[in-house]
C-alpha cells in the first residue's frame, strides 16, 4: 500500500470517530466504525477491525491503546479500554448478552441483559478471547 493511500485512510476513518487523538494510525484497507466511538493520542488499528456502539453506547480507547487483526467490540453501554493495552487478532468483546441463567426458556427468547465492560492499564487481551457483559 502507497503512502498516499494510507494517509488517505488514515484521514477517512479517523473522520467517522465521535473523537479521535493525535496521530491515530490505521495500518489496513476495511474498518467498520459505527455510533459513538473515541480513541485517544496515538492510537493504532490493523485490518477488518470493527467497532459498534448501539443506542446510547460508547466505545472508548484512552491513549496508545490498539487492536489487532478482525476484533470485533460491540456495546450498548460502555466499553472502556486503558492506556497501553492491546487486543490481540480474533478477540469479540460485547457488554451485551441473553440471559441465560435462571430461566427454562430458549435463549434467542430472553432478555438482553447489558453490563459496562472496563479493561485496564497496559493490559494485553490475548487472541481468540471474548469478553462477555461485567
Amino acid at each position: 500500500m502507497s503512502a498516499l493511500s494510507r494517509a488517505y485512510l488514515n484521514w477517512h476513518y479517523s473522520r467517522q470517530f465521535a473523537k479521535c487523538g493525535k496521530k491515530f494510525r490505521f495500518q489496513g484497507k476495511y474498518m467498520e466504525i459505527d455510533g459513538h466511538v473515541e480513541v485517544g493520542d496515538h492510537c493504532k488499528m490493523r485490518n477488518n477491525v470493527i467497532l459498534r456502539a448501539t443506542n446510547e453506547g460508547k466505545i472508548i480507547f484512552a491513549d496508545r491503546a490498539g487492536c489487532s487483526y478482525n476484533v470485533i467490540i460491540e456495546a450498548t453501554s460502555l466499553v472502556q479500554i486503558g492506556p497501553f493495552t492491546g487486543i490481540a487478532e480474533n478477540t469479540v468483546i460485547r457488554d451485551t448478552n441473553h440471559q441465560v441463567y435462571g430461566t427454562k426458556r430458549h435463549w434467542r427468547y430472553t432478555a438482553h441483559e447489558a453490563k459496562p465492560i472496563i479493561i485496564g492499564d497496559e493490559c494485553l487481551i490475548g487472541s481468540g478471547v471474548y469478553i462477555e457483559p461485567g
